[in-house]
């Protein structure tokens, strides 16, 4: 492999290398500024977060300004490694590119991934084994914890802000030793273990992974009576500190080693540590200061254990239907089922995958009804699931109503999903904070569905992951400018030959390709929507008798296509009418008024002519109602000095059958903007 030109190093003291020589990085301030870049490396790093880890509470008037300053001067410096390119300016921050060759953090996280892979084909629940597994693992990970130098960024810790990275990191520091020592007691390197372990529980007493392999680790190197002596200290420690008692993984290897003398050669040889990245029930050591990640490959918790099935998604609940196992230790996945006609989509997807598994960047997908935001963010949470060892879960931000969901019903779903036990408080301030340290070095996929508006932000704020190895994918059918560090992405109607495609896998034999012509106007009949082209799919692959010609005739000259996109109980409707009680009173008028339009493409001049509006008060209206993403501007295309508007198709349908009084349309001027 060639060496990179550039080297950065964080897991220590800030360190640059540009060209094989040491380079200085600059003034403190400049060098807090790269370290807050280089800790969320290609992600978006928003200004104000900048901001808060250069000066914290008391930043100057000319922040900004300064801020540019140390950028450009930080660009100069690694002009012969990259150039301005290096770092790039993004809406509401800046973006440092970096190959994960040229980052220890990065290298660091890919060793540990590879790890635990190599550690998911050391042995499932039914005792298959791939030869050299835990071996590969424990070299990934001893490789992976040789790149710490001391403290993450020890230099800089007077930054709040980048001590709140550092913790972050030295969690995952302490779960990637946990990993290495249940590897290597796997190979035979119990002794060395013991020792090793024995200085991590000096500093993390309360790990309840850590007490479990250090006595596995202790039985195993001859030395069962300081193993059951350390289950004695820990469990005297717990009940001083925390008021609890050990949790049932620990115990039951505790019993299994006082049980050694009845017959058992090796009583910890079936349970191995017993505990896998995030054992914790909720009590012992779950609850402690170091939170103690969910399980990778072992036992889960009691609390999961007893569910017969997964809660289905109805509604406000939790979304359920694809949850494995969890007598087999696998990544829990609380996701509905991935599509089996997912069509399309490839260059989203991959960079999807980018964002959220390869640069842990929180994402957004924001979209029209029936755009396919939800299916491809829970296929995006299939596919990674390897990456995510302590779980993928999709939580319903919307009531089936269409109303927002209160925070602390949101936490209450995440807490019971995740086997977190948050302690009853009063003050929704203090039941964050604490669910932000409960998730805090754990690694979990959150699908976060729905999110109804800007106002609805306040309640998705508090549930995103912060620094960790926890990502979030949002869902929202409208921008959410309050929500600057999610990386954005926006989903459109399926191109003509996605559409074709998808209707094709629907339909037997060989259909589409004998009418393509008639398959064409289908789709575009019906918007080019994957909902919309699922729908007449399914209905067109249950009336096999019927041309597709004369369904695109039938579609083309239907009184009431919204009652052609359903089959069977399956319809837009329910959909359509809560996004429809979602709209402000406003808003519902104007798109009413809007839908009388012959055509769905209109000009500023025939707006204004259906709202009785003036020209320019028409354009804030309709402005307006593009930045609540009910109204879009296709392609900004101008022709004879005329910006063209478009209301997109199930709106247009679905206001146009709405008949009862609305206020007057007059105040459609008035509509808000968030």
């Amino acid at each position: 492999m060639v060496s990179p030109v550039a080297v950065f190093r964080i897991l220590g003291d800030l360190a640059v290398e540009i060209g094989g020589r040491e380079a200085d990085p600059g003034p403190h301030k400049q060098r807090l500024v790269l370290a807050m870049l280089l800790c969320r490396a290609n992600c978006v790093v928003s200004t104000d977060l900048l901001t808060d880890a250069v000066w914290g509470d008391d930043p100057p008037r000319t922040a900004h300004k300064n801020l540019h300053v140390y950028v450009s001067s930080l660009r100069q410096l690694l002009r012969p490694a990259g150039g301005p390119d290096r770092i790039v300016h993004r809406s509401g921050g800046y973006v440092m590119r970096v190959e994960t060759e040229e980052l220890d953090s990065l290298r660091f996280r890919e060793f540990v991934r590879a790890a635990r892979m190599s550690s998911a084909l050391a042995g499932d629940h039914q005792g298959s084994k791939v030869p050299g597994a835990s071996e590969h693992a424990a070299r990934l990970l001893g490789e992976a914890l040789d790149l710490w130098r001391g403290s993450m960024l020890a230099d800089l810790a007077d930054s709040p802000a980048i001590r709140a990275e550092a913790d972050a990191w030295a969690l995952r520091r302490v779960t990637a030793c946990e990993d290495w020592a249940e590897a290597a007691v796997d190979v035979g390197r119990a002794a060395a273990v013991a020792d090793r372990v024995a200085e991590l529980i000096g500093a993390h007493p309360l790990r309840e992974r850590l007490r479990a392999v250090q006595m596995i680790a202790l039985h195993r190197s001859g030395r069962r009576t300081e193993a059951l002596a350390g289950y004695d200290e820990y469990r005297r420690l717990l009940a001083a500190e925390l008021g609890l008692d050990v949790g049932p993984v620990v115990q039951n290897l505790y019993r299994s080693l006082l049980a050694e003398g009845a017959g058992e050669s090796d009583p910890t040889a079936r349970t191995s540590t017993g505990i896998s990245p995030g054992a914790g029930t909720g009590t012992g050591a779950g609850s402690g200061r170091d939170t103690v990640p969910k399980p990778r490959r072992q036992t889960w918790p009691q609390t999961w254990q007893t569910w017969p099935q997964a809660p289905q998604m109805v509604g406000g609940s939790v979304g359920g239907g694809a949850m494995s196992n969890p007598s087999a230790g696998r990544p829990r996945l609380l996701l509905p089922p991935d599509l089996h006609d997912f069509t399309g989509r490839a260059q989203h997807a991959a960079e999807l995958a980018e964002t959220v598994g390869v640069r842990r960047c929180s994402v957004y997908l924001c979209g029209p009804l029936g755009v396919g935001k939800t299916a491809l963010a829970v296929r995006t949470a299939h596919r990674l699931a390897a990456d995510f060892p302590d779980g993928c879960l999709l939580i319903r931000m919307r009531r089936s109503d269409g109303s927002p969901r209160p925070v602390t019903s949101l936490l209450a779903d995440l807490c019971r999903v995740t086997g977190t036990a948050i302690p009853q408080v009063d003050d929704e301030d203090d039941a964050i904070a604490l669910w932000q340290a409960e998730i805090l070095g754990r690694s979990l996929l959150l699908v976060l569905d729905d999110v109804a508006d800007v106002a609805d932000a306040s309640g998705l704020q508090p549930l995103l992951p912060g620094p960790g190895g926890s990502v979030a994918i949002v869902t929202t059918r409208r921008e959410l400018p309050g929500i600057g560090s999610l990386h954005r992405m926006e989903l459109g109607a399926f191109s003509p030959a996605e559409a074709l495609d998808l209707l094709a896998r629907h339909l037997t034999g060989p259909r589409v390709a004998n009418e393509r012509g008639a398959a064409e106007r289908i789709v575009a009949a019906v918007g080019l929507l994957p909902l919309t082209v699922r729908l007449v799919g399914g209905k067109l692959a249950a009336l096999r008798h019927l041309s597709l010609s004369a369904y695109a005739a039938r579609l083309e000259h239907s009184g009431s296509l919204l009652d052609e996109l359903a089959v069977g109980e399956t319809t837009v409707r329910p959909l359509l009418g809560a996004w429809w009680q979602g709209l402000v009173p406003q808003a519902r008028a104007g798109l009413r008024a809007l839908s009388r339009l012959p055509g769905p493409v209109f000009t500023l001049a025939e707006a204004s002519g259906v709202l009785g509006l003036s020209l320019d008060e028409a354009a804030r209206a309709l402005e307006s109602l593009i930045e609540q993403r009910e109204l879009d501007s296709p392609l900004a295309e101008v022709t004879a000095h005329a910006v063209l508007y478009e209301l997109p198709l199930l709106s247009r349908l679905y206001a146009r059958e709405q008949d009862q009084p609305e206020p007057a349309v007059a105040s459609v001027a008035e509509v808000p903007s968030g």
